[in-house]
This record gives C-alpha cells, sequence and structure tokens, in this order.
C-alpha cells in the first residue's frame, strides 16, 4: 500500500490537515522534461528574430512566455507545493502552498453543502495510479474542490473530518 499523504495535527483550536501532493513519477518527470525543451525552444525563437521583429512573432513570444510561467508552477507545485485544510470555529481554511508564496481561501461552515468524496474521471478515462480523488462541496451556488489527487480511501476520511466538524 502506498504511503498516505495525509499529516494530521490535532493540537490547540485548529485543527489542521496538511495535504502532500505526490505526483505520479510519470507525469512529474514528463512535464520537467517538456518545460526545459519549451524553454530551450523559446530561447531560440527569441535569439532567431531578435534583429527583426514582426508582430505576429511578439504574439507567439506572449503566449510562449504565459505558457512557460504556467507550466513552471504547475511542476514547482508537484514537487514542491503543500495544501493545508485548517477547520476553526466552523470555518475552513484552504492554505496552497508553495516556497515562501500561501494562497489561503476561507469557506464559511454555514453555507458548505453537499460535502462528499468524488472520483476525477479525465475524458481518456480512469487513470492508473488510483489518486483519481478529491473533496467536493458546495460553497452558495458554487461547487468546490479540494484535496486533489487523493486515493479513494484518503478522500473518504477527509470527507469524514470535514462533515464532522462543519
Amino acid at each position: 500500500m502506498a504511503k498516505s499523504k495525509l499529516h494530521w495535527d490535532r493540537s490547540g483550536p485548529v485543527e489542521t490537515l496538511h495535504v502532500s501532493p505526490q505526483p505520479g513519477m510519470l507525469s512529474s518527470i514528463l512535464l520537467t522534461a517538456w518545460l526545459v525543451v519549451w524553454t530551450a525552444a523559446g530561447a531560440f525563437a527569441i535569439q532567431a528574430v531578435y534583429p527583426d521583429v514582426q508582430s505576429a512573432t511578439l504574439v507567439f513570444l506572449l503566449f510562449w512566455a504565459v505558457a512557460e510561467v504556467w507550466i513552471a508552477y504547475v511542476v514547482a507545485w508537484l514537487w514542491f507545493g503543500d495544501e493545508i485544510l485548517s477547520v476553526q470555529a466552523g470555518q475552513l481554511e484552504r492554505a496552497l502552498h508553495l516556497g515562501p508564496w500561501v494562497r489561503r481561501r476561507l469557506f464559511d461552515g454555514a453555507r458548505i453543502s453537499n460535502l462528499q468524496p468524488v472520483e476525477i474521471i479525465s475524458s481518456r478515462g480512469r487513470s492508473l495510479s488510483g489518486r483519481d480523488w478529491s473533496i467536493q462541496f458546495n460553497d452558495g451556488a458554487r461547487r468546490r474542490r479540494i484535496g486533489r489527487n487523493l486515493t479513494e480511501d484518503e478522500s473518504r476520511t477527509v470527507a469524514a473530518w470535514l462533515s464532522e466538524r462543519l
């Protein structure tokens, strides 16, 4: 059985759950290799067209730069990111940590409904990794997902933990 990616901290008034992203090795390696090739191709493209920059080339390079930043973020998140769920006084906080940067989102427990584990099925079918589950809930009129890439057992455990506290 795979090592659990869930780490509980139940000390004090705030209960915290750390969800470490344990990415599939194949997807992590492929994304990292893609990023290296994409960076090299962009550097060659910039070097080749620098003396005679045209508007179409600038549009391409803008797209390239946006994709470069996005994929670099995804790769960094897969290797070094951390998702932390905290519950205090009927409030759910989701914090996404990547190095010194933190993105926080607070959800009012009174607005949360239909909290359940859900399987994520891609258009290509199910993944072979077994980590295709997350927690889904309604926050007012919006559907939210937290705790991505969990196993079925992990998602059920997290959903039960959240249901007891919200």
